[in-house]
């Protein structure tokens, strides 16, 4: 893909798909505190699947994460289909941030 301003990632997020995939970008979102795109891609074997890269910036807190989260993000995924998150989160989970595990599979069914 030709790297044009308006298909530049915001801050890097970035998502790479093989020419023998059909991606269908849905959104990109920036916040300052989090950013992510999220694409359609039809897989042969299963169907269509939504797959979003998310960036949390560090100085995001878990509840503003969880703020922007359901404000924009939940928006445009359906969570009745098949979904990937993927990304940096920015949260230890052995320090007991367990609680975005939580988060993430109560809201988007993960």
């Amino acid at each position: 893909m030709r790297r044009t301003k308006k298909n530049m990632p915001y801050h890097g997020t970035a998502l790479f798909v093989k020419k023998h995939h059909l991606a269908t970008v849905l959104s990109k979102f920036n916040s300052g505190f989090l950013e992510y795109i999220v694409a359609s891609i039809h897989f042969r074997d299963l169907g269509n699947v939504q797959v979003v890269v998310l960036y949390k910036f560090p100085a995001c807190s878990l509840g503003h994460f969880k703020q922007e989260s359901l404000t924009h993000l939940k928006t445009v995924v359906d969570t009745e289909k098949n979904l990937i998150v993927l990304g940096d989160f920015n949260f230890d989970l052995l320090s007991g941030h367990t609680s975005l595990l939580d988060f993430l599979k109560l809201n988007y069914n993960l």
